[in-house]
């Protein structure tokens, strides 16, 4: 369902995007505050020698709550913070949702989508932090329920759970004009107050 993100790319997208929003002084200085905070974060979760097989999931959010943290101490702006980090997170759905635009220009796109969510959906969500439940899997519809997000927890851990609905924007985002092809809706959010998070895709 999701491919492998280039690590690189994404620090690099982040460096520039950084200097593009706060100029060459700030974001310069943002951007090297953010691999020190990053590099911590990422200590504090594991050893050195887990460092490099880091669950990509793990990654992206502690790789958020750093710049986070880092603008934050800049005392940049709430406004401009948000900016920032929402387009950052466009630029993690557009990379980690490339395998989803190839399917979109094959035939049977909605079945094939399908099998490869219920198929491997346990394996794109391994840890333990995570508990998913398939709710209905059938030739028009799919829906699942997660009751435990990594995300939430790693949020709320690092105090940072004023940016869990950024995470809940992932789907839409991928889903920006593929209406023709596939129908998603999310009626149930754990970052808008809700016991579990609801993400059902139908058949157009």
């Amino acid at each position: 369902m999701r491919a492998a993100i280039n690590k690189q790319e994404l620090l690099e997208k982040c460096r520039l995007l950084l200097l593009e929003m706060l100029g060459t002084e700030r974001g310069g200085k943002a951007y090297r505050s953010f691999e020190l905070s990053y590099d911590a974060l990422l200590t504090k979760e594991s050893s050195e020698e887990t460092k490099a097989e880091l669950p990509q999931m793990r990654e992206i959010v502690l790789r958020t709550v750093a710049l986070y943290q880092v603008l934050l101490k800049m005392k940049i702006s709430w406004q401009q913070t948000e900016e920032i980090l929402k387009a950052l997170m466009k630029g993690y759905a557009v990379l980690m949702f490339r395998e989803l635009e190839r399917l979109s220009s094959t035939p049977f796109f909605f079945a094939n989508y399908r099998k490869k969510v219920a198929e491997g959906y346990s394996d794109y969500f391994s840890e333990k932090e995570w508990d998913i439940e398939l709710i209905e899997n059938t030739r028009s519809k799919l829906c699942f329920d997660i009751k435990a997000c990594l995300f939430f927890d790693v949020l709320k851990a690092n105090d940072c759970v004023i940016l869990t609905p950024l995470f809940c924007e992932f789907e839409k985002t991928a889903f920006e004009g593929m209406e023709d092809k596939v129908g998603f809706s999310r009626p149930y959010y754990k970052g808008q107050g809700d016991d579990y998070c609801e993400l059902s895709f139908y058949k157009v």
